[in-house]
């Protein structure tokens, strides 16, 4: 094409900038130790990087699983107006606040506190009304038990355990690789 050349061109892909960045003396040599060559290696390795990332997805279910047993609190407000010809015939508004608990047990519980009011422009009424509501539910049989409710957090925190265990193992042999013969000591032989 004719526009190819117009804003200019590469005379190659890759960018040597980041050797700017290298720790130089005042030579222009770069200095390279074993614990500055681990450093720029874990810095800048996609492995390592994965690998932390992967320790970071295992413990995102055990944070979901314990957070199934936190207190939730949920809450909101609704107004509505209803409108007859041009004018307001009644305003409504309803208000709750209301918390949920999960318990090892298996059992729940539910509390609820809900506030109406209600006024009719039309006939000048204002009604009002609350509820306090509390529930408890607790399984008898299925799913009641301290050990079939706790099992998926168990298994959550044993994956991530697993994963630590692979990451603690994934750091040894990383610092051999970058360290060892193919790596630190090989430049220098």
């Amino acid at each position: 094409s004719k526009i190819w050349q117009k804003r200019g061109s590469l005379e190659a892909v890759e960018f040597d900038h980041w050797s700017r960045f290298l720790p130089q003396d005042d030579n222009g040599v770069v200095k390279l130790n074993r614990e500055r060559s681990m450093e720029l290696s874990l810095l800048h390795s996609r492995e390592y990087q994965s690998a932390v990332e992967n320790v970071y997805l295992a413990a995102l279910p055990v944070s979901l699983q314990r957070f199934a047993f936190d207190t939730q609190w949920a809450g909101g407000v609704d107004l509505l107006a209803r409108r007859q010809g041009n004018d307001f015939d009644t305003f409504s508004e309803r208000s709750s606040l209301g918390l949920r608990r999960q318990f090892a047990s298996g059992g729940e519980l539910l509390a609820d506190f809900s506030n109406t009011m209600v006024w009719d422009f039309g006939g000048g009424n204002i009604r009002a009304g609350s509820v306090l509501s509390f529930q408890f539910l607790q399984p008898l049989m299925r799913g009641a038990f301290r050990e079939i409710q706790l099992e998926p957090l168990t298994q959550a925190e044993r994956n991530l355990l697993y994963t630590v265990r692979d990451f603690a193992r994934f750091r040894q042999t990383f610092y051999i690789n970058t360290i060892g013969n193919n790596g630190y000591l090989g430049l220098l032989e």
